[in-house]
C-alpha cells in the first residue's frame, strides 16, 4: 500500500509538472511575435527572476542628475579642448584655417566622360528619396540606353 502511494504522489508531481510545460509551451507559441512578452515567458520558463538594469544602491533620479551632470561636464571638457587648441582670438580667419587644413584645394581637373562613366559604373546602384534620379536610372543613360 505504501508503495502505491509514493506511486500515486510522483504520477501527480510528473502530471503536473508536464502541464505547466505545456502551458509554458503554448504561452511561447501563443507570443512568438511579441518579443516582450516572449522574453518574460522564457524568463519565467528558466525560474530567473527580472532584473533591474540599474545598480541595486541607486535612485532612478539619482541616477538620471548624474548623468545629467556627467554629460554637461563632458561638453564643458569638449568646448575648452576645442577653445584651447585653436586659439582662435590672436590669429586671422587666413591663419586659423591654414593651422587646421594643411591642404587647399585651388584648382581641378577635367573629368572626361569615359572617367565619369567608369566612376558611376562603380558605384552601388542605391539610392535615396533624396536623389533626383535613381543610380539605376542614371547608369543607363550614361551607357546609352536612355532618349
Amino acid at each position: 500500500m505504501a508503495d502505491c502511494k509514493v506511486f500515486k504522489d510522483i504520477k501527480n508531481s510528473t502530471t503536473f509538472l508536464m502541464n505547466n510545460a505545456r502551458k509554458s509551451f503554448i504561452q511561447v507559441n501563443e507570443f512568438s511575435g511579441d518579443q516582450r512578452n516572449l522574453f518574460d515567458v522564457s524568463r519565467n520558463l528558466l525560474n530567473k527572476k527580472s532584473d533591474s538594469p540599474f545598480p541595486p544602491h541607486c535612485h532612478k533620479k539619482t541616477l538620471a542628475n548624474d548623468l545629467g551632470f556627467y554629460f554637461v561636464k563632458k561638453i564643458a571638457d569638449i568646448r575648452t579642448g576645442l577653445d584651447s587648441e585653436s586659439n582662435c582670438d590672436n590669429q586671422s580667419d587666413d591663419s586659423f584655417t591654414s593651422v587646421l587644413c594643411s591642404s587647399s584645394l585651388s584648382s581641378f581637373d577635367l573629368l572626361d566622360a569615359d572617367s565619369l562613366r567608369a566612376l558611376v559604373a562603380k558605384a552601388p546602384n542605391k539610392s535615396c528619396h533624396f536623389d533626383p534620379a535613381p543610380t539605376g536610372i542614371v547608369k543607363q543613360c550614361l551607357d546609352g540606353g536612355c532618349v
